[in-house]
């Protein structure tokens, strides 16, 4: 395996973000954040520490829960949030 396939979802995250911020203004930042920040939390709720959780681990389940959880969003948001984490 290589090194990439280590990084946890929360590493990730952050060096996504990262890079991000230098692109981006930080109302699109805050936004992605806010998106990632409920799909680590819909991980959490599948008892997956996105901590200690590989990326390369994910599963097909933790993106469909994701996109079940954000149906109760607006179709904008919940639009918005599947992009976000299409990465």
């Amino acid at each position: 395996m290589d090194t990439l396939s280590y990084i946890t979802v929360s590493e990730a995250k952050e060096m996504f973000l990262t890079s991000l911020s230098l692109l981006q203004s930080t109302n699109t930042s805050q936004t992605y954040r806010k998106a990632l920040d409920t799909f680590t939390s819909v991980l959490l709720l599948q008892q997956t520490s996105p901590s200690d959780f590989a990326v390369a681990s994910l599963t097909e389940e933790s993106v469909a829960d994701f996109v079940a959880y954000t149906e109760k969003f607006s179709s904008a948001t919940e639009s918005l949030y599947l992009y976000v984490i299409r990465g």
